[in-house]
């Protein structure tokens, strides 16, 4: 995958702060397992709370969810639309807490491409 955790990107302050503490807030809301596979993997694992599948969520910029079946992974990226750039921290948190609390939801708005 493309970007990892705390990766440097070129950000003005005020968006630098930004991504800061979403970040920050974000890893307060990851279990000690998911906080250790994000700096070492850029991703951690969710369970869905409707399937009970496995899904990665990956910290990489371009929206990357993964739901992992038997080795086969298609690839769940939910886009932003908005008129603003969102901190990362706060879209991978947003998926985050999709997956464990509505995946049906998700599932149903993620665009899904399967992986090659």
């Amino acid at each position: 995958m493309g970007r990892k955790w705390d990766d440097d990107v070129e950000l003005d302050e005020e968006e630098e702060a930004a991504e800061h503490r979403a970040q920050r807030f974000l890893y307060r809301h990851l279990s000690r397992w998911q906080r250790k596979s994000l700096r070492e993997n850029g991703y951690f694992m969710v369970k869905g709370n409707h399937t009970g599948d496995k899904y990665r969520v990956y910290f990489d910029g371009d929206d990357s969810v993964f739901r992992v079946r038997d080795d086969c992974h298609f690839c769940l990226s939910v886009m932003d639309e908005n008129e603003y750039e969102v901190p990362e921290g706060d879209r991978v948190l947003a998926r985050k807490l999709l997956i464990q609390g509505d995946e049906e939801t998700f599932l149903a708005v993620a665009n899904r491409t399967p992986q090659p």
